[in-house]
């Protein structure tokens, strides 16, 4: 599915996809000009369901499993395009809650302890806040 905008796919509108348990890739491409020697770029995924692995010009970058999702990304982008790429894996109660409201012979997958059909999704994927914070290292004085 290609999305015009950040967005995550359990709010998306075709059931199914809302339902998705699995892996999504986010990818995008940003343009910088020379960060100067006492900057700092900051990448700020927002709010995330519910593991992202960062990836930066094809390098794996980190796994972010817990707020925030924030990582200094300063020694791993370089001046003029650079593709970024964020795998996003949720868990697999929203699967496993579409499964439950199909008759049987439709489910892909079952457990014993599956939550009720149709229950509440878990959020998944990335929120719209995806962001670049660029900072400037400073120094702290002595008391």
């Amino acid at each position: 599915i290609d999305l015009a905008n950040v967005q995550p796919w359990s709010e998306l509108e075709d059931k199914a996809a809302r339902h998705f348990s699995g892996t999504v890739t986010y990818q995008t491409t940003f343009t910088l000009d020379q960060l100067k020697a006492d900057e700092r770029l900051m990448l700020d995924l927002g709010r995330v369901g519910n593991i992202a692995k960062i990836k930066l010009n094809g390098n794996d970058s980190s796994a972010l499993w817990a707020a925030p999702y924030r990582k200094d990304i300063t020694g791993e982008i370089k001046s003029g395009e650079n593709v970024l790429s964020i795998e996003v894996t949720n868990t697999w109660h929203n699967r496993l809650s579409y499964d439950a409201s199909l008759p049987k012979h439709q489910r892909k997958t079952w457990t014993h302890a599956a939550p009720k059909p149709n229950s509440r999704l878990e959020f998944s994927g990335l929120s719209a806040e995806v962001q670049l914070h660029v900072g400037k290292l400073m120094a702290l004085p002595n008391p």
